[in-house]
């Protein structure tokens, strides 16, 4: 059985949690899947970072003029071809032509539940995406219980194709831990609307001008994003206390994490939410939002806000900035969560689903 999978989107070192879920399940699969045959299809040539591969899998470079419609034209005729038993999609879009055996993984359906936080063309896109998807793949894998209800709210029809496989945590980088920072609060993900970043802002201008967290400080790291020209004048006000660093290699973005002492992920919609992860990796505590998919994952081991807005939002990460009497109690916490999400559970489950070993739920 040769298995194929399209890596192009992880094939970069600015990876986003699409990108960075492809690159880790690649990552484990290597040692889960290890004699299988494998190939790997991107434009590119693999960057170092990938390190080694199993023997007996192939990287496939697939050449195309320009940069646009590779997944359409070049993959599909690749898949056309020379087509694979199985072909897997982890990225949300399927090619033009794919094999009779196609899984793919959604990641959310916020475009559906939340058209307003995308552009009209994003929208269209995501439907078509989407609606090939349903309609093509054997198996819809998805990382929450939250995105497979969102999922078959719109598409009931699909229920008993849709298996729930949760991301891991990554591997921490192996640096000297550093000592938290008090009043630090750090924010990772694109700057696009649906992160609703100014109402974080906000609650932060809002604990600066209390006594007791005049010295807060909030990072702000990553790349801009839809809606960007809305956030922007956000990210100018209160400079004393609101940084915004754009994209950061991982190394000096781990720092940020072992030194703040709160994460806070204020997402109006997500299907995951790997700063919850990262957050107790690191020994802070996370703060969110009522987002069902942060809510799922962080369980009792965060600090909920009871609402999307500033004032619930300063609420919450006030509840977290003054448990410093209990701080060791959230990281345990935390510590306990990270048992329920392994890398290496996601690729052998995922693994055999690929190869048709997984037992569905009838």
């Amino acid at each position: 059985m040769v298995i194929g999978i399209d890596v192009s989107r992880a094939n970069t070192l600015q990876r986003t949690g699409v990108e960075r879920y492809t690159w880790q399940f690649i990552q484990a699969l290597k040692t889960v899947a290890s004699s299988a045959s494998v190939v790997l299809y991107s434009p590119n040539s693999a960057i170092p970072e990938w390190g080694a591969f199993p023997t007996t899998w192939r990287w496939k470079i697939l050449k195309i003029p320009g940069d646009r419609f590779w997944t359409q034209l070049r993959l599909s005729a690749e898949l056309f071809v020379n087509p694979p038993d199985v072909f897997f999609a982890p990225s949300s879009g399927l090619p033009l032509w794919t094999p009779a055996h196609v899984i793919a993984t959604v990641h959310d359906v916020a475009f559906l539940t939340s058209p307003e936080l995308y552009s009209r063309r994003e929208c269209i896109l995501q439907q078509w995406y989407l609606e090939r998807i349903i309609g093509r793949a054997n198996t819809i894998i998805v990382p929450t219980l939250a995105t497979k209800q969102s999922l078959l709210q719109f598409y009931p029809q699909c229920a008993r194709n849709v298996v729930m496989v949760p991301h891991g945590a990554s591997p921490a980088p192996h640096t000297v831990v550093s000592a938290k920072i008090p009043n630090t609060i750090l924010f990772v993900g694109r700057v696009e609307k649906k992160k609703n970043i100014p109402a974080l802002v906000d609650a932060v201008e809002s604990l600066a001008h209390h006594q007791h967290h005049s010295s807060v400080v909030l990072h702000i790291v990553g790349a801009p994003g839809y809606g960007f020209s809305e956030i922007e004048p956000f990210l100018k006000k209160c400079a004393e206390h609101i940084h915004w660093h754009g994209w950061l290699p991982e190394h000096e973005l781990h720092t940020l994490r072992q030194t703040s002492a709160i994460t806070a992920i204020p997402s109006l919609e997500e299907g995951f939410g790997f700063p919850i992860l990262d957050a107790w990796q690191t020994g802070s505590i996370a703060v969110i939002t009522p987002c069902p998919a942060l809510i799922e994952v962080g369980g009792e081991a965060v600090v909920k806000s009871t609402a999307w807005d500033s004032q619930s939002l300063a609420n919450a990460l006030t509840t977290a900035l003054d448990s410093t009497g209990t701080h060791s109690q959230w990281q345990q916490r935390g510590k306990e969560a990270l048992k329920r999400f392994n890398w290496n559970n996601c690729a052998q489950t995922t693994f055999k689903i690929l190869s048709g070993t997984y037992v569905y739920n009838q």
